[in-house]
């Protein structure tokens, strides 16, 4: 039997900071629809969500109704963990959701698939009088379903020991974002990742997990309607704003533009440079552009005459400050000065 294995999906997520959000939030459940043509297209007889399909509260009605529509389409069976970040929407999903959709609570419950038997429960972190209650058909490939963190209990407590003795063969986990396969004993323990990023500081491949549970395959399975691009510019001589424009767009002359493009300037540039400016002049040229601004000025006092104001400053800066601050104190100095935003 195939089974698909998906978590943190978060739809309903505000983004907020995110460019291009609206459309990103909907391309969450464009995500989700993928994943279900994915499952009834190779003959998946179950898809399992290991927690925080939705994410807090303030998921729309049509949202959820998408999500419904979607999960009813075919005849697959889901069986959803909610995870940490359950609440209410929860309950109007399900008033929404065919009876091929079931849900776990806060005790132990399985359900039999054919030769499969798929278990789990929500944790809150009063979890040991449930462990108490585990256990599984050995007679079955059994899958458990939970939310919770490997490494700690702070999502609630993940026993191990009762998984491995209890001949648990897959626990699909939820809750870190990152695809991660690790085998004790003879069970392994595994988060599917993301269904699709939510933004650049998520650089991580996403997707979900194709189980064959009568081969033992696990397969991590690639989707990806957008992703980041990493894109370092060396400053290096950089002595205008202009100049660090045409650089950067060299840089990005052949970087996918649908993607999150996440630049990073470096290097000593012989003057002030305005990061922000750059990014104003390339404003809608990309569904998502961020801007890191980490070079260094190397500071030509000639271009500074004692004369000025500026230049006062700057040689006051040098002579009583300490190496680790001037750069700062130079930058907000001189941006103050020339009546300029601080960056």
């Amino acid at each position: 039997m195939k089974i698909i294995h998906c978590a943190d999906i978060h739809i309903g997520s505000p983004l907020t900071g995110v460019a291009n959000s609206a459309a990103r939030r909907h391309e969450l459940l464009k995500a989700f629809e993928q994943m279900t043509n994915y499952a009834y297209n190779v003959g998946a007889e179950a898809v399992v969500i290991a927690g925080d399909l939705l994410d807090k509260e303030g998921v729309t009605s049509n949202e959820l109704s998408s999500l419904a529509t979607a999960m009813a389409r075919y005849p697959v069976n889901y069986f959803v963990v909610a995870g940490n970040h359950g609440g209410g929407d929860y309950g109007r999903l399900r008033s929404l959701t065919t009876p091929n959709v079931r849900y776990f609570d806060g005790r132990w419950r399985s359900y039999t698939l054919g030769n499969v038997c798929i278990s789990g429960m929500e944790l809150d972190g009063n979890d040991a009088e449930k462990w108490k209650e585990v256990a599984t058909d050995k007679s079955k490939y059994n899958i458990v379903v939970l939310h919770a963190d490997i490494d700690s209990d702070d999502y609630g407590e993940l026993n191990t020991d009762v998984l491995v003795s209890q001949q648990v063969n897959y626990v699909a986990l939820g809750h870190r974002h990152t695809f991660m396969h690790k085998r004790i004993g003879k069970t392994d323990f595994v988060y599917s990742g993301v269904l699709e990023i939510r933004g650049f500081d998520e650089r991580q491949d996403s997707g979900f997990v194709l189980i064959d549970t009568d081969s033992g395959k696990i397969q991590f399975v690639k989707q990806a309607l957008r992703s980041v691009s990493d894109v370092t510019v060396d400053c290096n001589g950089v002595s205008d704003d202009l100049q660090l424009r045409r650089k950067v767009e060299n840089a990005l002359k052949d970087v996918d533009k649908e993607n999150y493009i996440n630049v990073t300037l470096t290097g000593y540039t012989e003057e002030r440079v305005h990061a922000n400016r750059i990014r104003q002049d390339l404003k809608g040229r990309f569904f998502a552009l961020r801007i890191k601004d980490e070079t260094h000025i190397r500071l030509d006092m000639s271009k500074l005459p004692e004369s000025t104001l500026a230049g006062r400053f700057c040689r006051l800066v040098m002579q009583e400050l300490s190496p680790e601050v001037r750069e700062d104190v130079v930058r907000m100095g001189l941006s103050a000065l020339y009546g300029e935003e601080l960056q």
